[in-house]
Parts: C-alpha cells; structure tokens; sequence
C-alpha cells in the first residue's frame, strides 16, 4: 500500500481573491481598458502557473521509499524509509481554516519540509506507523528456529 498527496493550492486560492479584488476595483475606479485588460491577463497568468506548480507536487511513500516531486520541470528527492528517523507536522491559522499544513521529515541525508500538505496530520501518522513497525528477524521470515 502506498500514500500519494497533493499539495493544498493556496497560492491560487489567494490569487483568485486578488484577481476579484482587482476586477472590483478597476469596475468600480473606471480604469482605462488596456490597463484593465493587462492586470486581468497578469492576475490570470499568477494563478495558472500556482495551480499547474500544485498539480506537479506531490508526495508519494510506499512500503520502502519517500519520494516527493515538485516543480513544472521536476525534481525528485527520495530517501529510503529506512533513512527517516522523526516526522511531524504543524498547522497555522490557514492550515486550520482550509485542512492543511507543514510536514517536517528528518532523515539520514537531512530535513525536509513540506508546505500546504491536505490532511498533514493524517500523512504525518501514516508515516510515523511506516517508521514504528518493528522489522521481522530473518530467521522468522525463513522458517527456521
């Protein structure tokens, strides 16, 4: 079984209420048309790039690795379940309104930080049930006494 979450698009979110704001107040200050036009196609523009980045981040643990993926060209960090030793989680005022937060992973190689996690209190203790599981001895596994 595997875990596989996204990160919580807050930026677009928050770029969306810009661009209300915006159209709010050009309709309402009566700006000329071409700056209308070009605060419109800018505040779009944020907004399309901070879903697609959302879209193309995400975290993924199976039986034996941490992977996260990130960034439009991607890069991938993964580092071995073996490798984590500590994981936890916190939640600003945001992240309490709209269920998300900060995931924080120490493992062999250093720390790794998460933002805008959905659920982050969820994935931080399915992680930490991954990490607690005691291996099973080889002579177990074998058969043998």
């Amino acid at each position: 079984m595997s875990l596989v979450t996204r990160q919580w698009p807050g930026r677009a979110v928050a770029a969306g209420v810009a661009w209300a704001a915006t159209t709010y107040l050009i309709l309402t200050a009566s700006l000329a048309a071409d700056a209308t036009a070009l605060l419109l196609a800018a505040t779009a523009g944020c907004a399309l790039v901070e879903v697609l980045r959302w879209r193309a981040t995400t975290l993924t643990v199976t039986a034996t690795t941490l992977q996260i993926r990130s960034g439009l060209l991607p890069h991938i960090v993964s580092a071995p379940l073996r490798q984590v030793s500590c994981v936890s989680h916190e939640r600003g005022v945001g992240g309490l309104v709209f269920g998300y937060g900060t995931l924080h992973i120490w493992h062999a190689g250093g720390e790794l930080v998460i933002t805008r996690i959905p659920r982050v209190g969820e994935v931080a203790r399915y992680l930490d049930a991954r990490l607690t599981r005691e291996p099973t001895p080889r002579a177990a596994r074998s058969g043998s006494t």
